[in-house]
């Protein structure tokens, strides 16, 4: 599924009873059919027809919003804003709310559960990736930027299940492995290495051997994680691009949990 954007300019020549669209916090909402309905009249709508209306809906002079108004507006939304047209505090509110997913406010919080992500709201909303449907062959037919892409992989969603990877049905059992089968399988092999070791009488060269190898692949996750998942103004603008990168660290951070 692509993003569509908007330029500053068409959301402002949107401002007639006949075509009337908002902006919040950097996204697009075609408000139109909702002016009628719209408990305080349509003319303070339409005195924002083509506007930013994210301070004036947060306003307690004027009203104070309830959150079921936020859900509501979430149901005319159309795109987002095109990246060029986004003044830098808009960036910031923008990048701000899309953080904590509109919902999970308490995250800072010792006792903090996330909130399960309600799939069908979420793609209709965002625009992204479907969680109902396997990831990576969505990935492979998106058009999406790289601004946009690195916006939602950061955005964490949170699912009671495992979601679908790849869907194919040899390789997705591959792709979900219990806690205990890692141990299993290796510790066997390291102890076995260890035996082998300690048998060649040098117990002080085994010991240094084994530290060292754990340093060494501490240091080496730590500068994959640091140096190379994470420099994202790197990443190639390509879909190529952000399949790999979702494929072998964004999943980390689109879906922690699972």
């Amino acid at each position: 599924m692509t993003v569509k954007f908007y330029t500053q300019d068409e959301v402002l020549s949107h401002n007639t009873p006949n075509s009337c669209w908002v902006l919040y916090k950097g996204k697009v909402y075609d408000v139109t059919e909702f002016i009628q309905d719209h408990p305080g009249g349509d003319d303070l709508i339409l005195d924002y027809a083509g506007k930013d209306v994210t301070a004036i809906m947060k306003d307690e002079l004027e009203h104070d919003h309830s959150e079921a108004a936020y859900e509501i507006l979430e149901e005319y939304f159309i795109g987002t804003l095109a990246p060029s047209s986004l003044d830098d505090n808009q960036k910031i509110n923008a990048t701000h709310e899309e953080t904590l997913n509109g919902a999970d406010k308490d995250y800072d919080k010792p006792d903090f559960h996330p909130s399960v992500t309600d799939t069908a709201v979420d793609v209709k909303t965002n625009q992204f990736l479907d969680l109902r449907k396997p990831l990576i062959p969505q990935m492979l037919r998106a058009n999406f930027t790289k601004d946009f892409y690195l916006e939602q992989v950061h955005k964490p969603r949170y699912l009671p299940e495992p979601a679908q990877f790849f869907g194919h049905w040899l390789l997705e059992p591959l792709s979900k492995t219990a806690w205990w089968v890692v141990p299993m399988i290796w510790l066997p092999v390291v102890g076995y290495c260890l035996k082998l070791s300690l048998d060649s009488s040098m117990p002080l060269v085994t010991v240094l051997s084994f530290g060292l190898g754990i340093a060494i692949w501490t240091l080496l996750e730590y500068g994959l994680h640091r140096f190379l998942f994470h420099v994202d103004e790197y990443l190639p603008d390509a879909q190529w691009a952000f399949t790999l990168h979702f494929t072998l660290h964004g999943f980390h951070h689109y879906l922690p949990m699972d």
